[in-house]
């Protein structure tokens, strides 16, 4: 099992995360102004390099190795949570 992601135009590829690679995962509300300073491809201290779009809900991804984190904002909190929950992957609220 894996979590996937395209971000057109910047990535023409889709990104593959195993989720054995993934240390944590967070479900949070974020504000992309103050969070983020704005929408699109971000870097932040706190939440690591973030993909801020059109939803205020987004889910962290922090990596075992790196320890790298990795937001990216999710249009359907509902239908990601009960994916985590149908896979039985620990996740933070």
């Amino acid at each position: 099992m894996s979590f996937k992601y395209k971000l057109f135009p910047i990535h023409f590829h889709y990104k593959e995360i195993h989720w054995n690679e993934i240390s944590h995962v967070q479900i949070y509300k974020i504000n992309a102004r103050s969070d983020f300073f704005g929408w699109g491809s971000r870097y932040s201290r706190k939440y690591g390099w973030a993909y801020i779009f059109n939803s205020n809900d987004a889910i962290l991804l922090t990596l075992k190795k790196s320890n790298k984190k990795i937001t990216i904002t999710i249009k359907d909190k509902a239908e990601i949570l009960k994916y985590l929950n149908d896979n039985k992957i620990p996740f933070n609220i």
